[in-house]
């Protein structure tokens, strides 16, 4: 008998979780082992046809809150979205039908309605996508630990990542850069200078989730319209953004604490290595010398990226191992189906 899976949540390309939910639903459709049912928070969701399209392509039945039966057998799925606990008839609408509540905060954050909830068992398990964030989620709340607690790490459809030409105008540049929300939080204080100084020949920084404001925080630099680009959020797909990268090396505010940086995930799988800090979960995503490297200092930073900048060869085995360790580790569809049977079969 196929089991009902209801996730309170809407798809779409643009921030981690709705992003995880949309690459799950390919998973799982082509299974035959699931009902699978979608509930936005908002009935105005249900107009955006092209995400409405994909649903329904893929099998997904869309409710509304309003279309939802009294009771029903299966279970609740939700990444992230935290109105579940603070507009509370939402939660406990989840809770009154009958279903098992799965719950994955996919952030290094929490709210206190959320750790209410946990503790007052609307709650039947906590996924964390790597024993890091599982680590510092509990030391924030101990109310987690009541809770069955499950390690799965984010699933990547692979076939979603197949890398297009680089535009003509990039073609002859060394590309370096990153994709993010248009937050200050996701750039350093010392953003500009941090790329600028890079030794690297005909260089190209290129950057996608940039606005007004951070245009503003940064005005004391300089930038030069021949070595930055800037891009709103969504200006390109993620594919068409990530395939112009020579080198995906990773800068956030120092206060920010990063668990699983998705773009950084997705670079690798077109072939992109990475550079990152020796902080966080990046030594989980990062395989030293094999997909890229991590660095303690900025020195060694620099070091990394000249080495991988002027060495061809190595450039190569960088960006094959790329993609297929992380086509192993995070596209693995059998482990990511047994992984997700696991939890349905234990709660």
């Amino acid at each position: 008998m196929k089991k009902n899976i209801y996730f309170f949540q809407w798809i779409s390309d643009l921030g981690g979780a709705d992003t995880r939910l949309k690459e799950l639903i390919q998973l799982f459709s082509k299974t035959g082992r699931y009902n699978l049912f979608s509930v936005p928070n908002d009935k105005g969701r249900l107009n955006e046809k092209e995400n409405a399209e994909f649903l329904k392509n893929h099998g997904v039945n869309i409710l509304s809150w309003e279309d939802l039966p009294e009771k029903a057998s299966g279970f609740a799925i939700s990444f992230c979205n935290f109105r579940l606990f603070s507009e509370r008839w939402r939660v406990n609408k989840i809770k009154s039908m009958g279903l098992k509540f799965i719950w994955s905060n996919d952030m290094m954050w929490t709210t206190p309605e959320e750790s209410t909830h946990i503790e007052n068992n609307y709650v039947d398990a906590l996924i964390f996508t790597s024993q890091f964030h599982q680590q510092v989620l509990n030391s924030k709340r101990k109310s987690f630990n009541k809770v069955k607690n499950y390690i799965l790490p984010n699933y990547f459809h692979f076939d979603n990542y197949q890398k297009i030409d680089k535009h003509p105008e990039l073609k002859d540049k060394f590309v370096i850069g990153k994709l993010s929300r248009a937050d200050e939080m996701k750039f350093s204080e010392n953003f500009p200078l941090f790329y600028n100084k890079m030794p690297v020949d005909n260089p190209k920084f290129r950057i996608m989730g940039w606005n007004e404001k951070l245009n503003n925080k940064f005005s004391w630099f300089e930038f030069k319209k021949d070595s930055w680009d800037f891009l709103p959020e969504n200006k390109e797909t993620i594919i068409q953004f990530l395939s112009q990268l020579d080198l995906y090396v990773f800068n956030a505010h120092h206060e920010y604490i990063e668990n699983q940086t998705r773009s950084m995930i997705e670079a690798q799988l077109l072939g992109v290595p990475s550079i990152a800090p020796n902080y966080g979960n990046f030594s989980n995503m990062v395989w030293h010398g094999r997909n890229g490297f991590i660095y303690n200092t900025i020195e060694e930073c620099y070091y990394y990226v000249n080495l991988i900048s002027k060495n061809k060869d190595l450039y190569k085995e960088l960006s094959n191992n790329a993609t297929s360790l992380s086509k192993q580790v995070w596209s693995n569809k059998e482990s990511q189906i047994n992984n997700w049977e696991n939890i349905f079969n234990t709660i």
